[in-house]
């Protein structure tokens, strides 16, 4: 009886993963140095844009993830990151320090830069907040640029430079990566987080939140900072700006998913998920079956896990199983789920010589 008990769970676990497989649906090239895919909702449809880094272009993909154009004549601004936001993309411009504004509200053969705002600073990544666009600066600097008037209203010189933003209607928040210096090893400057107003006025600052705080995000009354060299979680009261709690949740953190009032961390280093449930301050974790973890999707049923050492996708459920498993013969840098499908963006190697990158579209049975 026991043994075919024991039989009978083995056929169940067989066939759940078994049916919750994913498949190769079709492989999309895309160019150069592909490192980043959104979503773009307009009025005709639906489509995504793709960042390729290498020749500083962007290309536009159908709901059904065919191409259908690539926007280039880009090189001199050096695209570092792309945004969507109420009809228009935004283009953050390294080389050039120019922020461009393209119009997509109708079909993407309309899609067209319809303004130029030059700020004369490297630009690495921003963030929309009341009618206005916080960027980040590679030269340290707190951008804001009114998108009414199209011209910039506050700027402020950042004690080091910062990797990461979130905002609020009231607040915008820069956690400061190098604030730890790694040949000293010592601190560059002691404070970790900057809380700004809309007016781009310093009204706070935060200190003991880690070496290298990475990632920053808003979860229900509470700032959250990833600490990158600590491995940590740092919950901050939004009301006060005083620490709440920490957690550890493993070597090298990648970026953060919250879901259902859950937060999800990949652990590059351990290898493992970070899930932390700040209701009862609760922390589990789970080993991947693939390598360096380093980013998560998160649906109503599954997670998908994107592993950067061993260039596989992972699937499992919310409890940690594992179901099953995608080698993707790249390196994975970015991912969405869509329709039933699972759109991978994957890099040939990290080898700057090996530049040529694909868009691998799995099916999710």
């Amino acid at each position: 009886m026991r043994n075919r008990l024991i039989g009978l769970i083995i056929v169940f676990i067989l066939v759940q993963c078994a049916t919750s497989a994913m498949s190769l649906k079709q492989t999309v090239d895309l160019g150069s140095l592909p490192s980043k895919i959104v979503l773009v909702e307009n009025r005709t449809g639906t489509y995504y844009a793709a960042l390729l880094k290498g020749d500083s272009s962007i290309v536009v993909l159908d709901e059904d993830f065919r191409v259908l154009r690539k926007i280039d004549g880009l090189q001199r601004d050096g695209v570092e990151d792309i945004m969507f936001h109420e009809g228009q993309l935004f283009l953050m411009g390294f080389r050039s320090g120019n922020l461009l504004i393209m119009d997509a509200y109708d079909s993407p053969w309309a899609w067209t830069i319809s303004s130029t705002v030059r700020t004369g600073s490297r630009l690495v990544t921003g963030t929309p907040i009341n009618g206005m666009i916080a960027l980040l600066s590679f030269d340290e600097e707190l951008i804001i640029v009114d998108l009414a008037s199209e011209r910039i209203v506050y700027r402020e010189q950042l004690p080091v430079q910062a990797l990461s933003i979130a905002a609020d209607d009231n607040h915008i928040y820069v956690p400061l990566y190098y604030n730890f210096d790694l040949l000293s090893n010592s601190y560059v400057t002691q404070e970790g987080l900057l809380l700004f107003n809309t007016y781009g006025r310093i009204v706070n600052s935060v200190e003991n939140v880690g070496r290298r705080p990475s990632y920053v995000f808003l979860h229900d009354d509470y700032i959250c900072v990833i600490s990158y060299l600590d491995g940590t979680l740092t919950i901050i009261s939004r009301r006060t700006s005083e620490h709440a709690r920490t957690f550890n949740v493993g070597r090298y953190p990648g970026k953060p998913v919250v879901h259902d009032g859950i937060i999800w961390i990949p652990a590059t280093g351990s290898h493992r998920l970070a899930r932390v449930d700040l209701s009862n301050d609760r922390v589990d974790y789970f080993y991947t079956a693939g390598r360096g973890p380093s980013r998560i999707l998160l649906t109503d049923d599954y997670l998908y896990v994107i592993h950067a050492v061993s260039g596989k996708i992972e699937k499992m459920d919310h409890r940690g199983m594992t179901l099953s498993v995608f080698e993707l013969n790249g390196y994975p840098v970015d991912l969405l789920h869509s329709n039933g499908m699972i759109a991978v963006v994957v890099e040939q190697s990290w080898d700057p010589a090996c530049r040529d990158g694909w868009l691998t579209v799995l099916g999710d049975s």
